[in-house]
């Protein structure tokens, strides 16, 4: 694992490393997601001169019906028909090997999938909120593989309503709808670098008075452009070329990487839990073993000081106490429970035979100042 060090640092100079199309197509039922993701699949797949197939991972059997728009621009489509979520990594990296752009509609079936398997193989009837961990944990395998697999994916999803409290004219509160988002794991609904919402609309043909003849348009908004080429607007009855200005922006052909996922911070942890538990323990340790220290030996004498040395070399070989600052917590809670067994008598004997042996090999005239500065800090054995 790499680390940042002044030889290979961290931060490089900055690259546009996003070479493939991540887009997101959000609507309600019969908005036309389906055939707005076979219009952008055909219109990439050309515009990338691309030999290989089309990929579809088909929850809704959406297909079928676009076959012939394929058979048109006579670019070979390839299928399956699944909503395991199981599923759905292989068939990711399947068409990152043989397809340059994959259709998945509707991802909204597979995160559903993915909650009922778990509440069925637990036996529950409904996710309350420790269930959510392993089933989100579970779910950011995809995300982390939709982010950087080397292939062109639109997904496709079902809309849903955004919910919020709001008080009424009678003080009271009530939920109102306060817009829609993608029926899918929250995260993920913000992971597409081109997110679109297609809407279905009523509109009067023009050049006619009639009030009864209506016909349909599909206008589609465009939610996010992280490229911010055409962030904000719309396209009614939307076509390929209404998004060639995201397209253009990417570093198509060339190195594709969204996030390094190979980095952890596992480190970090262990069985005894968090570096900021263990880093807790640690500074209490070093508290508790400076005040057994101290309640044996004060700072007053150099008696005291060599005490307390001494002490340290005997529980953890050194004597240097930013030594032992660096030793782990296990070392230091450890070493803690030997000081209170240590013989403070065995300590100050050892301590008072190294001073006297000091004193017998100083000169005569350091000697008897010595004896007339600090005789009476070192006890008799």
């Amino acid at each position: 694992m790499v680390t940042a060090t002044k030889e290979t640092g961290l931060l490089r100079k900055a690259e546009n490393t996003s070479a493939f199309l991540k887009c997101g197509i959000l609507g309600f039922s019969g908005t036309g997601k389906t055939y707005l993701a076979t219009e952008m699949a055909v219109g990439l797949h050309k515009h990338l001169k691309s030999k290989k197939p089309v990929a579809f991972l088909d929850t809704e059997n959406g297909s079928d019906y676009s076959i012939p728009r394929f058979d048109q621009a006579k670019i070979q489509l390839i299928t399956a028909k699944t909503r395991a979520f199981s599923d759905l990594l292989r068939i990711v990296q399947e068409a990152e090997q043989k397809c340059s752009i994959l259709i998945i509609d509707s991802i909204s079936h597979f995160w559903t999938e993915l909650q009922q398997a778990y509440m069925t193989k637990k036996k529950i009837n409904r996710m309350l909120f420790q269930h959510w961990l392993p089933v989100k944990t579970e779910w950011r395998r995809f995300t982390d593989v939709y982010l950087n697999s080397k292939l062109h994916i639109i997904l496709c999803g079902r809309a849903g309503w955004e919910y919020d409290l709001s008080e009424n004219e009678e003080g009271k509160k009530e939920l109102v709808k306060t817009g829609t988002k993608m029926r899918v794991e929250t995260e993920l609904g913000y992971e597409p670098s081109l997110l679109l919402e297609i809407e279905r609309m009523k509109v009067r043909p023009p050049n006619t008075k009639s009030e009864i003849e209506m016909e349909l348009m599909y206008r589609t908004y465009v939610l996010k452009d992280r490229a911010d080429k055409i962030n904000g607007k719309y396209f009614d009855n939307a076509v390929f070329e209404n998004f060639l200005p995201h397209i253009n922006f990417l570093n198509i052909g060339g190195k594709h990487l969204a996030v390094d996922t190979t980095r952890t911070s596992e480190a970090l942890f262990d069985s005894n839990g968090s570096g900021w538990e263990r880093q807790k323990k640690k500074e209490i340790a070093l508290e508790e073993i400076k005040n057994e220290l101290l309640k044996r030996w004060d700072n007053r004498t150099r008696f005291d000081q060599l005490c307390k040395v001494e002490c340290l070399k005997q529980v953890f070989l050194t004597g240097s106490w930013k030594a032992v600052e660096g030793l782990p917590v296990e070392h230091l809670e450890k070493g803690l429970k030997m000081i209170k067994q240590v013989v403070i008598q065995d300590i100050e004997t050892l301590v008072s035979r190294q001073i006297q042996k000091e004193e017998k090999e100083k000169p005569k005239e350091e000697k008897s100042k010595t004896k007339k500065e600090g005789k009476k800090n070192v006890p008799n054995v």
